[in-house]
C-alpha cells in the first residue's frame, strides 16, 4: 500500500511515473500471479497472490 501523506489536506499530487506498478504487472503475467489494483483517495492498493 502506497499513501500519500497529502491527501487529508486536500491536496493531490502524482509523485511518481507508474514505473513501479507496470513492472509488477508485467512480472505478475509472466508468472501467472494474482494481481489487484485500486487506485484510493490515499494512494493505491496493490495485491499480489503467488
Amino acid at each position: 500500500m502506497n499513501t500519500n501523506s497529502d491527501s487529508q489536506s486536500g491536496e493531490t499530487s502524482d509523485l511518481g511515473f507508474g514505473l513501479g506498478l507496470d513492472l509488477t504487472e508485467k512480472l505478475v503475467k509472466r508468472f501467472g500471479w494474482q494481481y489487484e489494483h485500486r487506485k484510493e483517495v490515499t494512494g493505491h492498493v496493490v495485491r499480489v497472490g503467488f
